[in-house]
């Protein structure tokens, strides 16, 4: 893999989550709070954990599961959110999918990187 793409996947997903994280999109609805942002983490972490490595729903899932934890980290530095997100995510077993929260968190972040 060559330097160019690595970095053109990193500020897809950085710039965006940078640019974005305060600010309403105009293509939908941002979470409102930092519980809204952790319910996509979660969600989107058990999808990628469900999906097969290296398929397109598990790297889309990652994509997602990456942009809220930079949200998260950009409301929260001092939180250790990917600790809380497996927490929750063992916690929650098997009902940690959530299909539904997915699909709109997955909504959100793809219209703010359009």
């Amino acid at each position: 893999m060559n330097i160019s793409r690595i970095l053109q996947g990193v500020l897809l997903i950085v710039l965006p989550t940078v640019a974005l994280a305060q600010a309403p999109s105009i293509f939908g609805q941002a979470p409102a709070n930092q519980e809204g942002d952790f319910q996509c983490a979660v969600a989107s972490a058990a999808e990628a954990g469900l999906s097969p490595k290296g398929s397109a729903a598990h790297n889309d899932a990652m994509g997602v599961y990456i942009f809220y934890m930079g949200r998260l980290t950009i409301r929260d530095e001092k939180v250790r959110w990917q600790d809380r997100v497996a927490e929750r995510v063992i916690d929650l077993r098997p009902n940690a999918r959530s299909p539904e929260t997915y699909k709109s968190c997955s909504a959100y972040y793809v219209n703010s990187i359009l």
